[in-house]
């Protein structure tokens, strides 16, 4: 499932419950305005981002890997992200 929630309010959701199926958030980090802003809360922990989009592989509440921007679209970069 994917959640279209418009920015007035935003939530993460959750795909899949079983722990043999992959589980994705995608969370909404404001418009561009306010993503710019240095007080935006996911450029704060946990997630501490720097750019969008940013996909984070996560083990428990703990990042382990991540991958940004157009390094996404890069097939040897993708590859070693989803291997860790």
């Amino acid at each position: 499932m994917i959640d279209t929630t418009s920015p007035e309010q935003p939530k993460p959701t959750s795909e899949g419950s079983s722990s043999s199926k992959p589980r994705a958030k995608i969370i909404y980090v404001g418009n561009k305005q306010a993503w710019k802003t240095p007080e935006n809360e996911y450029r704060h922990l946990p997630y501490q981002l720097t750019a969008i989009p940013t996909v984070l592989k996560l083990d428990g509440d703990r990042i382990i890997a991540r991958i940004v921007e157009d390094d996404i679209l890069d097939t040897q970069k993708l590859a070693k992200f989803l291997k860790t």
